[in-house]
């Protein structure tokens, strides 16, 4: 379930990342690259963070693990109230950079807190049920993006239309 809902959480914030970015630099080719770049990113940068955390003990993976989501989770309540900050200061750069920059920012922190759980979701099951790492992983990866087609979809043609994006956040953060 919780790798179910963090592939959800990771697509809530970037779907919900690139309409905040709309008003101060539009909805281009150029937003969504920077959107796709930075949570790439964001993704790389808590797989090998996670990767570094997953030598150590079931118990600190666990602790690793509640740690990770519970950033990533306040960092998603606190996007919109970030992003109101960053955008108008960075909005006299170019296109690219101006929305880059500010995706890094206020996305890219809660990306790799949620990147930072699959390798330690994946050592903690590898660990308990003493199965293949392949087998571990191609699960863990499979469940995850399950969980972030259903919650695109959920956020693009509901829950954005009809609760806007900082109750979508809210409501994802605390999730």
């Amino acid at each position: 379930i919780l790798v179910f809902l963090e592939g959800g959480m990771v697509m809530i914030a970037e779907l919900c990342a690139a309409k905040l970015l709309a008003p101060f630099f539009g909805n281009s080719i150029y937003v969504w690259a920077a959107t796709l770049a930075v949570t790439l990113g964001g993704l790389a940068a808590g797989y090998y963070i996670g990767s570094s955390l997953s030598k150590k003990e079931i118990s600190k993976n666990i602790q690793h693990l509640k740690y990770a989501l519970t950033i990533g989770g306040i960092w998603m309540i606190f996007m919109v109230t970030i992003s109101g900050k960053v955008m108008p200061i960075l909005l006299n750069l170019s296109l690219g950079l101006g929305a880059t920059f500010s995706l890094i920012i206020y996305l890219m922190p809660a990306l790799i807190c949620f990147g930072t759980c699959s390798p330690l979701f994946i050592n903690i099951l590898n660990r308990s049920y003493k199965q293949e790492a392949g087998t571990t992983a191609g699960k863990v990866y499979a469940f995850s993006t399950i969980g972030g087609i259903i919650f695109t979809m959920l956020t693009g043609f509901y829950f954005i239309p009809s609760l806007g994006l900082k109750i979508t956040l809210l409501m994802s953060g605390f999730a």
